[in-house]
């Protein structure tokens, strides 16, 4: 039987499907999802900035990623823990650059 939770604004925090998984989440005042957990021991924690983009992600496995926003939300810069950087250009995609560990 499957089941789902949800929270006062109506944001799921809880579902298990009939094989038996499970996950949980959490959301911050804003309704983004700041951490999840499965039964399967996986887990997540994301960051947010006041515009609500993801400035940090970090998971259970040890990758961890941060990504920065110009002043429309539009994503400029991305890091990784596996040493991948990529800086976008909005205004000219064929100027995106890429640097690998």
């Amino acid at each position: 039987m499957e089941i789902r939770e949800y929270d006062q604004n109506e944001n799921p925090v809880h579902y298990r499907d009939s094989d038996g998984f499970e996950c949980w989440l959490k959301y911050d005042s804003n309704g983004n999802q700041i951490y999840y957990r499965g039964s399967n021991s996986f887990e997540c924690w994301r960051e947010y900035d006041s515009n609500g983009n993801e400035i940090h992600y970090q998971n259970s496995n040890g990758f961890e990623c941060w990504r920065e926003y110009d002043s429309n939300g539009n994503e400029i810069y991305y890091r990784d823990s596996n040493g991948i950087q990529h800086w976008h250009h909005t205004s000219n995609p064929f100027l995106d650059s890429y640097v690998t560990a």
